[in-house]
């Protein structure tokens, strides 16, 4: 059985680097759907702020069973130093 990932990101933009130009993405609904040998990765749109993201992830995952959720963006960070790509682990955080 296929490992199956869900990609969560505030915005369409920050999936675009992970769904971009890749001959087997499904546009399904809202979401994307990316299907390798034994992995599926889903993307989905969860809106900006927790309230949005939480709505939107609630309803994804009683229609999906998924493996590991894995959230990516700039996670409301202002450094400079970040680059595209890097991973950020955050510290210390505020609402």
């Amino acid at each position: 059985m296929a490992k199956r990932f869900l990609v969560v990101a505030a915005q369409k933009e920050e999936l675009d680097g992970l769904f971009f130009d890749k001959k087997n993405v499904k546009k399904v609904s809202d979401f994307f759907v990316l299907e390798e040998e034994d992995i599926i990765i889903y993307g989905m749109i969860g809106g900006i702020g927790k309230a949005a993201m939480a709505y939107r992830l609630g309803s994804f995952l009683q229609n999906f069973q998924i493996d590991e959720i894995i959230n990516i963006g700039v996670a409301g960070s202002i450094s400079n130093e970040i680059k595209p790509l890097d991973t950020l682990v955050a510290t210390k955080c505020a609402y």
